[in-house]
């Protein structure tokens, strides 16, 4: 049997406050901005949300450093990537789309 790896410690949310640089200068970022991560989480581009992965022990919210570092790197990462593409189609776009879908189908028999 292999030794299994033991689990990360469990640390409170405060604790990651002084990492995150607060909105205004020499300020820290408020408990229940992590808090509020872990429970609505921090919605992205695409319309999805990225929550901090964390677990409720008593009355605290408690998350480990592993899981921290991935919420950084997704967040970061999400933010990164291109932006989807803006707006609707204009009507060119889409009556050429309209009469290619229209080929397709008829040269489908449909």
């Amino acid at each position: 049997m292999s030794p299994s790896k033991p689990d990360p410690p469990l640390t409170n949310l405060s604790a990651y406050c002084d990492r995150i640089p607060g909105a205004r200068r020499n300020a820290r970022t408020h408990p229940s901005t992590l808090t509020r991560w872990c429970t609505s989480g921090v919605k992205l581009r695409d319309g999805s949300r990225l929550r901090l992965r964390a677990v409720r022990v008593g009355s605290r919210w408690m998350t480990t450093e592993t899981w921290f570092n991935e919420f950084v790197v997704a967040l970061t990462a999400a933010h990164v990537a291109p932006a989807p593409a803006a707006g609707p189609r204009t009507p060119t776009e889409r009556l050429k789309a309209s009469r290619a879908a229209d080929a397709e189908l008829r040269s489908r028999g449909m």
